[in-house]
């Protein structure tokens, strides 16, 4: 599954990169600046930003993995961001995304909720896997590629706190970060 996602995710941008560079290259529209070369321009552009993003994506995730991520204020707003992220781009236009903070418990408790199309209850224990959707045919159209809550889960897991998601199909997702009170005072302190 895994090298089924990478070939998919690296062939596709690579091809099109291929191909329009091509296109460009070999003025088979005519001169530069005519026809359609700046659509094609263009998507180099969006091709190359995405295999940028996808390698950046990897090499965050094997850094958290192999140890070497840093417990710092960058961590936890890099968990808000992705959680943030992920909603928004799942929740349909017109849709709600709320985001809360409450202590309870002795535990700071963050909680990023949508009303977007939920999560099957049989692939919640997998999505924060690495390149694991909840769509499970890996070479359907689905948006992003699987490692956003992967890399959210690793530094929740470094900072020594927890994870939970909670989803209905065609209601929603809500994910609980919390972690606790003598963290996040330490966290505070070190920014």
């Amino acid at each position: 599954e895994f090298l089924a996602m990478m070939s998919h995710e690296l062939r596709t941008p690579l091809n099109a990169i291929l191909g329009f560079s091509d296109v460009l290259m070999n003025q088979y529209f005519g001169p530069p600046g005519a026809g359609r070369y700046r659509a094609y321009a263009a998507d180099i552009h969006a091709s190359g930003m995405h295999l940028l993003e996808l390698i950046e994506d990897i090499l965050d995730l094997s850094s958290i993995e192999a140890g070497k991520g840093n417990l710092h204020y960058r961590a936890t707003k890099q968990i808000l961001i992705n959680l943030t992220n992920n909603a928004v781009k799942f929740t349909q236009s017109g849709g709600t995304v709320e985001i809360s903070a409450r202590v309870a418990d002795g535990k700071v408790c963050l909680s990023i909720a949508d009303n977007g199309p939920g999560i099957p209850q049989d692939k919640i224990g997998a999505v924060t896997d690495p390149f694991e959707r909840a769509v499970g045919d890996p070479y359907l159209k689905s948006e992003g590629w699987g490692l956003g809550l992967a890399i959210t889960k690793s530094l929740v897991d470094l900072q020594h706190g927890e994870m939970e998601i909670e989803s209905v199909l065609g209601q929603g997702t809500t994910i609980h970060i919390r972690f606790s009170a003598d963290a996040v005072a330490k966290l505070a302190k070190s920014r």
